[in-house]
């Protein structure tokens, strides 16, 4: 399944200061997510950078969570969480916390979108 969306992105207490971000929109954001059972692989695109999050599934009446790891390009790798993610037939929505374990960011933000199946 893949979504076209906006995703808010906000960065936050990087050992580097000049890495910190304010909330950022990126419109046309291409989100693509694999499942097989439990294990959910979710890549974001932004501006044509992947943030790759793997993890597990678990689910609570029409919500999903995804508690895992995430790369990204330049190396940056961390924990992952993916919640509230609601999947529709035509939609996809999703809050995600990342914390970087080698660069000490944080990042929080949200992505919606409408949603194709490939």
């Amino acid at each position: 399944m893949t979504a076209e969306s906006a995703r808010v992105l906000s960065e936050y207490g990087c050992t580097n200061p000049s890495d910190n971000t304010p909330p950022l929109d990126a419109p046309l954001t291409t989100i693509s997510v694999t499942q097989t059972g439990q294990s959910v692989s979710i890549t974001i695109s932004i501006f044509g950078l992947p943030i790759t999050i793997s993890g597990t599934l678990s689910q609570s009446g029409q919500f999903g969570t995804v508690l895992g790891t995430y790369t990204a390009v330049g190396g940056e790798v961390g924990n992952a969480s993916v919640s509230e993610m609601n999947v529709q037939e035509h939609a996809l929505t999703a809050t995600f916390a990342l914390t970087s374990t080698n660069l000490g960011c944080h990042d929080t933000g949200y992505f919606a979108g409408m949603r194709s199946q490939s």
